[in-house]
């Protein structure tokens, strides 16, 4: 099978012995090949360098940056790399799987491809799978402590919420409360005042002496 990688058409299922080493993938690699690594890594002066020594300068960087490369790749690609380490580093291609996610890893040296055994086959090398095990495993760890997070903060604003309810209905309670004792206010003062009406009414000589003694005014309290 062919792929064109950036306008260059790549060999990508040449026979491959079963070695899971970094510096025997890379070995198999064509010039080309080995410049698109070279340039997934942005390795620098390296062009005069022979091809022996540009496989030890690659394979330092790898190991390097490859968790920084890990942080640049689509969740699929993620997944795909998971499938493989599953596979204890080696996996048979198929339909299901997006090669267009093979060649990008093909790139980043994470994954190489050749044929064993006349099957289109997956690698990824010890050297690094073992970082990728350790990255991948942090990856989900600070997911989860991410997910913690959010449900944390999930169970604060219903709190919050439950919060501002029971004040909310504090505050009724203390306006209904309010209303009650300014009615009685009310009726207090409208009370006194019709006292205070009574009080200052005019007795006639004919009405009964405000005194109590049931006699009419005239003949009882008049004039005292």
């Amino acid at each position: 099978m062919a792929n064109e990688i950036k306008g260059q058409t790549v060999k990508m299922w040449k026979d491959m012995d079963k070695d899971f080493s970094l510096r025997y993938q890379l070995g198999r690699l064509t010039k080309d090949d080995l410049k698109e690594i070279v340039k997934s890594y942005e390795i620098k002066g390296v062009s005069k360098l022979k091809k022996d020594e540009l496989i030890e300068t690659i394979i330092v960087n790898i190991l390097n940056k490859i968790s920084t490369t890990l942080e640049t790749i689509s969740d699929d690609n993620k997944n795909l790399i998971k499938n493989i380490i599953n596979a204890s580093g080696i996996l048979d291609f198929n339909e299901n799987i997006n090669i267009d996610d093979v060649i990008e890893l093909r790139n980043k040296a994470i994954l190489f491809t050749g044929k064993i055994e006349n099957k289109e086959t997956l690698i990824i090398t010890e050297e690094v799978k073992n970082i990728l095990v350790g990255l991948l495993v942090e990856c989900n760890e600070e997911c989860k402590k991410d997910s913690s997070i959010v449900t944390n903060e999930e169970v604060k604003a219903d709190e919050q919420l439950e919060i501002d309810k029971e004040l909310i209905n504090i505050t009724n309670q203390i306006n209904e409360m309010q209303k009650v004792e300014n009615m009685r206010m009310i009726m207090n003062a409208l009370s006194r005042k019709n006292k205070d009406k009574e009080n200052n009414k005019k007795v006639g000589r004919n009405d009964l002496c405000p005194c109590g003694s049931g006699k009419k005014y005239k003949k009882c309290c008049l004039g005292k």
